[in-house]
Protein backbone atom coordinates (compact mmCIF):
# COMPACT_ATOMS: atom_id res chain seq x y z
CA UNK A 1 0.00 0.00 0.00
CA UNK A 2 1.19 3.42 -1.05
CA UNK A 3 2.34 5.51 2.03
CA UNK A 4 2.56 2.82 4.10
CA UNK A 5 5.14 2.37 6.52
CA UNK A 6 6.93 -1.02 7.54
CA UNK A 7 7.22 -2.29 11.02
CA UNK A 8 10.30 -3.61 12.06
CA UNK A 9 10.30 -7.19 12.37
CA UNK A 10 10.27 -7.52 15.88
CA UNK A 11 7.01 -5.46 16.25
CA UNK A 12 5.49 -8.10 13.23
CA UNK A 13 6.01 -10.70 14.48
CA UNK A 14 5.46 -10.08 18.99
CA UNK A 15 2.87 -7.37 18.23
CA UNK A 16 0.38 -9.80 17.54
CA UNK A 17 1.68 -12.63 19.83
CA UNK A 18 0.58 -10.36 22.72
CA UNK A 19 -2.97 -9.90 21.30
CA UNK A 20 -3.04 -13.85 20.34
CA UNK A 21 -1.71 -14.98 24.16
CA UNK A 22 -3.56 -12.20 26.19
CA UNK A 23 -7.24 -12.54 24.89
CA UNK A 24 -7.83 -16.33 25.46
CA UNK A 25 -5.69 -15.49 29.07
CA UNK A 26 -8.60 -12.96 29.89
CA UNK A 27 -11.03 -15.13 28.55
CA UNK A 28 -10.16 -18.57 30.36
CA UNK A 29 -10.11 -15.50 33.42
CA UNK A 30 -13.71 -14.26 32.90
CA UNK A 31 -15.35 -17.52 32.00
CA UNK A 32 -13.23 -19.69 34.94
CA UNK A 33 -15.06 -16.68 37.26
CA UNK A 34 -18.51 -16.97 36.23
CA UNK A 35 -17.98 -20.93 35.92
CA UNK A 36 -16.98 -20.58 39.75
CA UNK A 37 -19.93 -17.75 40.62
CA UNK A 38 -22.95 -20.05 38.91
CA UNK A 39 -21.35 -23.43 40.71
CA UNK A 40 -21.17 -21.63 43.89
CA UNK A 41 -24.53 -19.50 43.78
CA UNK A 42 -26.25 -21.51 46.61
CA UNK A 43 -23.07 -21.39 49.61
CA UNK A 44 -23.12 -20.09 52.65
CA UNK A 45 -20.25 -17.74 51.53
CA UNK A 46 -19.59 -17.25 48.11
CA UNK A 47 -17.20 -14.70 46.91
CA UNK A 48 -18.06 -12.26 43.08
CA UNK A 49 -15.10 -10.85 41.62
CA UNK A 50 -16.05 -7.99 39.70
CA UNK A 51 -12.63 -7.73 38.29
CA UNK A 52 -13.13 -10.43 35.96
CA UNK A 53 -15.98 -9.18 34.25
CA UNK A 54 -13.62 -6.22 32.94
CA UNK A 55 -11.84 -9.18 31.19
CA UNK A 56 -14.68 -9.65 28.66
CA UNK A 57 -14.19 -6.57 26.83
CA UNK A 58 -10.38 -6.85 26.97
CA UNK A 59 -9.85 -10.46 25.70
CA UNK A 60 -12.70 -9.41 22.88
CA UNK A 61 -11.11 -6.44 21.77
CA UNK A 62 -7.62 -8.83 22.03
CA UNK A 63 -8.62 -11.55 19.94
CA UNK A 64 -10.18 -8.42 17.40
CA UNK A 65 -6.77 -6.77 17.35
CA UNK A 66 -4.61 -10.19 17.59
CA UNK A 67 -6.93 -10.84 13.73
CA UNK A 68 -5.89 -7.30 12.74
CA UNK A 69 -2.59 -7.82 13.45
CA UNK A 70 -1.74 -10.94 12.42
CA UNK A 71 -3.66 -10.32 8.87
CA UNK A 72 -2.08 -6.85 7.92
CA UNK A 73 1.43 -7.69 10.00
CA UNK A 74 2.06 -11.49 9.47
CA UNK A 75 0.73 -11.95 6.17
CA UNK A 76 0.42 -8.47 4.44
CA UNK A 77 -2.85 -8.13 3.19
CA UNK A 78 -4.96 -5.15 4.22
CA UNK A 79 -8.58 -5.70 5.44
CA UNK A 80 -11.47 -5.71 3.16
CA UNK A 81 -13.98 -3.11 3.90
CA UNK A 82 -16.73 -6.13 5.32
CA UNK A 83 -13.86 -7.43 7.87
CA UNK A 84 -13.20 -4.01 8.84
CA UNK A 85 -16.68 -3.24 9.69
CA UNK A 86 -16.64 -6.33 11.88
CA UNK A 87 -13.90 -5.25 13.67
CA UNK A 88 -14.53 -1.88 14.11
CA UNK A 89 -17.76 -3.09 15.69
CA UNK A 90 -16.16 -5.65 17.94
CA UNK A 91 -13.60 -3.39 18.88
CA UNK A 92 -16.48 -0.80 19.68
CA UNK A 93 -18.36 -3.10 21.78
CA UNK A 94 -15.78 -4.71 23.68
CA UNK A 95 -14.47 -0.88 24.57
CA UNK A 96 -17.99 -0.43 25.49
CA UNK A 97 -18.57 -3.75 27.68
CA UNK A 98 -15.51 -2.90 29.87
CA UNK A 99 -17.05 -0.34 32.07
CA UNK A 100 -20.52 -1.36 31.45
CA UNK A 101 -20.39 -5.00 32.31
CA UNK A 102 -18.90 -5.43 35.43
CA UNK A 103 -21.10 -2.44 37.12
CA UNK A 104 -24.32 -4.12 35.31
CA UNK A 105 -23.66 -7.37 36.80
CA UNK A 106 -22.39 -6.43 40.25
CA UNK A 107 -25.73 -4.53 40.19
CA UNK A 108 -27.85 -7.91 39.26
CA UNK A 109 -25.91 -10.21 41.47
CA UNK A 110 -26.05 -7.83 44.66
CA UNK A 111 -29.57 -7.34 44.50
CA UNK A 112 -30.47 -11.31 43.46
CA UNK A 113 -28.02 -12.45 46.69
CA UNK A 114 -29.77 -9.78 48.65
CA UNK A 115 -32.84 -10.97 47.90
CA UNK A 116 -32.09 -14.17 48.94
CA UNK A 117 -31.08 -13.23 52.70
CA UNK A 118 -27.51 -12.63 51.48
CA UNK A 119 -25.25 -9.88 53.30
CA UNK A 120 -21.84 -8.11 52.64
CA UNK A 121 -19.21 -9.72 54.78
CA UNK A 122 -16.74 -6.27 54.73
CA UNK A 123 -13.79 -7.42 56.98
CA UNK A 124 -13.49 -10.29 54.28
CA UNK A 125 -14.26 -8.24 50.90
CA UNK A 126 -11.28 -6.90 49.25
CA UNK A 127 -10.50 -4.00 46.92
CA UNK A 128 -7.59 -2.57 44.97
CA UNK A 129 -8.28 0.09 42.12
CA UNK A 130 -10.80 -1.61 40.18
CA UNK A 131 -9.82 -4.88 41.64
CA UNK A 132 -12.62 -6.13 43.80
CA UNK A 133 -13.63 -9.31 45.88
CA UNK A 134 -16.79 -9.14 47.35
CA UNK A 135 -18.01 -11.82 50.14
CA UNK A 136 -21.25 -12.23 50.65
CA UNK A 137 -22.33 -14.67 53.10
CA UNK A 138 -25.93 -16.25 54.84
CA UNK A 139 -26.55 -14.81 58.81
CA UNK A 140 -25.76 -18.15 59.79
CA UNK A 141 -21.76 -17.37 58.66
CA UNK A 142 -19.58 -15.43 60.82
CA UNK A 143 -18.14 -12.66 58.79
CA UNK A 144 -13.66 -12.48 59.60
CA UNK A 145 -11.15 -12.00 57.36
CA UNK A 146 -10.16 -15.15 56.77
CA UNK A 147 -13.13 -16.16 55.17
CA UNK A 148 -12.09 -14.89 51.59
CA UNK A 149 -8.85 -17.19 52.15
CA UNK A 150 -11.15 -19.90 53.06
CA UNK A 151 -13.26 -19.50 49.71
CA UNK A 152 -9.73 -19.40 47.48
CA UNK A 153 -8.76 -22.11 48.55
CA UNK A 154 -11.58 -24.36 48.90
CA UNK A 155 -11.83 -25.04 52.32
CA UNK A 156 -15.13 -25.46 54.48
CA UNK A 157 -16.96 -22.28 54.75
Amino acid sequence: MPGRVDLPILARIFGPFIFIVGAPVALFVFLSNSYHLFTHWADEALMFDKSAFYLLGVGLGMAALAILTIQEGWFGRSLSKAQAGVLSRLILVSVALIPILPNLTHYAADRALKSNGYVVCESASHQWRFVRDIVYIKPSVVCSGSLRDRILGGGKK
